[in-house]
């Protein structure tokens, strides 16, 4: 659910990790708004507190029930040079995975695959959540995939989403730096501008501490984090996005 990042002109609806999450480390939200320092207080567990100083920026992701836009589908494989498009990573996921089940993957594997993907519903409190931000923000979406698997997540959110950013459009998977800067590009933002919400360690949180990014976790499962990508916050679920991201 990884990732919702601000700095575009203000207006009174905004726009990112998130953010839905997944196996194969998906699609995260992000939420754009002009530019502004970020506020200096901390949020609970001495963390700090990532809401935007009056005038500032801020960032908001959602979450899917499978954990990300990629589910099933190919984290090792995506890290592969060179670049590959999804189904192509979906294919040799799925059939190395039933090979070692002692099974041989047909076409029609592959197809029901994809429509699993495309058919998995957010988490309950993700819409609302959103909804919500974008009385503020604008949302956007970073995904591991493809455009035309990311466009049953976007219409299963409901939602508006004002950027899509895919894999395919950067022809780079996380946590190539390249994605999230084609979606900085893309959305008309600086890094500095931009809150990052997901919930891949790896994907997520790795990238915004070597691009500098701020960053909130979406700890759904209870993981140890790594200490090397400590994020400015860390939430349980969405629920509590807009109490952190929102003017009090």
């Amino acid at each position: 659910m990884p990732a919702a990042q601000s700095g575009a002109p203000p207006r009174r609806r905004r726009t990112p990790h998130s953010h839905p999450r997944s196996a194969a480390q998906g699609h995260h939200l992000r939420l754009l708004r002009h530019p502004g320092p970020l506020a200096g207080r901390h949020a609970p567990g001495g963390r700090r507190d990532p809401r935007p100083a009056p005038g500032g920026g801020g960032a908001a992701g959602a979450g899917r029930r499978d954990g990300g836009a990629a589910a099933g589908g190919g984290g090792e494989e995506q890290q592969r040079p060179p670049f590959r498009a999804y189904p192509a990573i979906l294919q040799a996921s799925l059939t190395q995975a039933l090979a070692e089940a002692g099974h041989a993957a047909t076409p029609d594997d592959l197809v029901l695959l994809r429509s699993i993907l495309g058919r998995i519903a957010p988490h309950p409190e993700v819409p609302a959540a959103l909804a919500r931000l974008r009385t503020r923000y604008r949302i956007g979406i970073i995904s591991n995939t493809d455009d035309e698997l990311i466009a049953g997540t976007v219409a299963a959110i409901g939602t508006p989403v004002d950027f899509v950013v895919t894999a395919q459009q950067a022809r780079a998977y996380k946590p190539d730096h390249r994605l999230f800067l084609h979606a900085h590009a893309g959305m008309g933002v600086a890094k500095e501008e931009t809150i990052h919400v997901g919930m891949g360690q790896f994907t997520d949180l790795k990238v915004c501490r070597e691009l500098g990014i701020r960053s909130v976790w979406i700890d759904r499962d209870s993981e140890a984090l790594d200490p090397a990508w400590q994020p400015d916050a860390v939430l349980q679920d969405l629920a509590g996005l807009p109490a952190l991201l929102l003017p009090g």
